[in-house]
């Protein structure tokens, strides 16, 4: 029987966001060596949450928006403000001292050598392949044009560190967030420090010679933030507020109040699946939704469940697991049905919206942490770019 892991998306998902994280699914399929399909449980556009009056409920809808401290630390409070500003690091070098004189002659020359071969990463084919894999290549030629279109952009022309290492991975960083960011407000997944690390080398290079090591020439600006980033604030139009969160907040009250609708779409999908060993891989509200369909009925050709930043052993334990009563359950060892199949799960410290079944529900359940080193809330949706985690899965699908 061909083995297939049925994709079940989290809360605010929606088209291009669940192609591009299943892109990446099948891509890492592929390198760690699983042989099974993926397929498709886009319940989001079914069944979850939608302005049905266009947003008539809404006031102005359409107007208006609205310690010691480790080199680790500077580096998660640069991509902090990068992900909201990707520009914001080329503002620091735009305003960095120097001693103009010391300049070279050919400074000017070395700038527009390095802002030529910045122009020219629009054509760069051979970024291509891995823009594509990591699900980004959609929003790469707009990204481009508009860093150099920024007022950042202009500013960082007249720096004293302009055309040297720290200009040159500034440009990278601030495209890689750039993409980050197009990426994840479609509600694709984010990168993992690792991987954004080396994009963002690799970006470097495109532009000249390796730029690591120049990181502390502008990090003092980040130890403030690092001990305080929750400071910082954005003022954004109402409707993009609304247009970007709504889904996430709305489906899981959709799911509350109608959460049958969303089970009974999974299980139908299910149903398309009949002569294969399925294994139900669900995140955040998929992750509850597959536990709570699990625990009214098992069908047949489910053969086991993964979750990742899941909140299904938090909702049990706080009483709201609808299908499994926790008052009539508290005191058993074993508090899921017996049809349930074995269950692996994943979670992030960094994930305030990851959870451990292990502690509640035995020996069903095996925990297993991700590491992505992002902040909250880039950490919940980094999971899909893990390594170690498509490394477990791939043994405890084989061995199932």
């Amino acid at each position: 029987m061909a083995k297939t892991l049925l994709f079940v998306h989290g809360t605010g998902v929606r088209e291009d966001g669940y192609k591009a994280s299943l892109a990446v699914i099948e891509r890492q399929l592929g390198q760690c060596g699983l042989d099974a399909k993926v397929a498709s449980c886009r319940w989001g556009e079914k069944v979850g949450a939608r302005l049905n009056f266009d947003g008539a409920s809404i006031p102005t809808y359409g107007d208006s928006r609205g310690v010691g401290v480790s080199d680790a630390d500077k580096n998660r409070a640069m991509w902090s403000m990068l992900l909201q500003d990707p520009g914001f690091e080329l503002g620091l070098l735009a305003g960095a001292t120097g001693e103009k004189k010391a300049q070279p002659p050919n400074a000017a020359a070395l700038t527009n050598a390095l802002l030529a071969k910045f122009h020219d990463l629009i054509k760069a084919d051979d970024l291509k392949p891995e823009l594509a894999a990591l699900g980004l290549d959609r929003f790469w030629p707009r990204v481009v044009t508009d860093i150099e279109k920024s007022k950042a952009f202009e500013a960082a022309k007249t720096s004293p560190l302009a055309g040297k290492p720290p200009h040159r991975l500034a440009l990278a960083h601030a495209v890689v967030a750039a993409l980050e960011k197009e990426s994840f407000e479609s509600g694709g997944p984010t990168l993992d420090s690792a991987t954004r690390e080396a994009l963002s080398h690799q970006v470097a290079r495109r532009l000249g010679d390796d730029a690591r090591g120049v990181f502390s020439t502008l990090a003092s600006p980040f130890v403030g933030l690092a001990e305080n980033i929750a400071t910082w604030q954005i003022r954004r139009k109402r409707t993009s507020l609304t247009d970007a969160t709504y889904p996430a907040a709305g489906d899981i009250l959709v799911y509350q109040a109608r959460g049958e609708a969303i089970r009974g779409f999974i299980r139908d999908e299910l149903a398309k699946l009949p002569n294969d060993e399925v294994f139900v891989f669900a995140h955040s509200l998929g992750g509850i939704a597959s536990v709570e369909m699990l625990i009214e009925d098992r069908p047949g050709n489910v053969k086991g469940l993964i979750t990742f930043g899941s909140q299904a052993p938090f909702f049990y334990e706080i009483g709201a697991l609808k299908t499994l009563d926790l008052e009539k359950t508290r005191d058993l060892a074993d508090k899921l049905p017996s049809h349930f199949p074995m269950w692996l799960n994943f979670y992030d410290l960094n994930d305030p919206l990851s959870y451990v079944g292990g502690k509640i529900f035995g020996n069903r359940v095996s925990d297993h942490q991700v590491v992505s080193d992002e902040s909250f809330p880039a950490s919940h949706s980094a999971y899909l770019h893990s390594k170690p985690m498509w490394t477990m899965i791939e043994a405890w699908v084989r061995n199932a």
